[in-house]
């Protein structure tokens, strides 16, 4: 059995599983608005992956407006469902995308390098996932979208990281009324990025 992997430095409460000291690679796993960090984890044991360490990070406690007001586990508020610039709080996606690239740096300090690092999201965790993961400085291994859209689409062009072009990039679209349809206008700069991802 493998030594257990030391605790990441990082104040994001989070569960850590998989593999211990001697993981070959990591999955940073952000669940979607409501959730808990450990939605997800029941997957570890399907995705025969014991050389991987599984990251499941928790957002913090915040009130969200479009659930009148309800406080619950969030990477960022949601103001109205109406597209546009103040859809979202900036400040809380940011804050929030510094906590999440901080702990891809906590792994990398213990030897798991970014390119060894998928990110994932499913739905607010998706959007968190494909901000970082686009303006991270250092390439990933990839990028896992699940019902994901894109947060701040009129900062990625001077923000976005070179080093991301090329990352592997998975995505599992559908339609709900905060997404709107596929031909939701991403953004230019969405659409470049997207076409070197693959």
């Amino acid at each position: 059995m493998s030594k257990p992997a030391p605790a990441l430095d990082t104040p994001l409460h989070h569960l850590d599983l998989g593999a211990g000291h001697d993981a070959k690679g990591a999955v940073v796993w952000l669940h979607g608005l409501g959730a808990t960090a450990d939605d997800f984890a029941p997957l570890v044991p399907f995705l025969d992956a014991p050389h991987l360490r599984f990251i499941f990070p928790q957002a913090p406690m915040r009130s969200v407006t479009i659930n009148f007001g309800t406080v619950m586990p969030a990477w960022y508020d949601i103001r109205t469902l109406n597209r546009g610039p103040d859809r979202e709080d900036a400040e809380h996606i940011r804050a929030a995308g510094r906590q999440v690239s901080d702990l891809l740096e906590a792994l990398e300090t213990q030897g798991i390098p970014a390119n060894h690092t998928i990110l994932a999201g499913f739905s607010q965790g998706a959007a968190m996932a494909l901000h970082v993961g686009l303006r991270y400085p250092r390439a990933l291994a990839g990028l896992l979208i699940l019902s994901g859209y894109l947060l701040l689409p009129d900062t990625l062009d001077r923000e976005a990281a070179p080093s991301n072009g090329t990352t592997r990039y998975l995505s599992r679209v559908n339609i709900t009324p905060l997404i709107g349809p596929i031909r939701h206008p991403l953004s230019s700069a969405i659409s470049r990025q997207l076409t070197r991802l693959r």
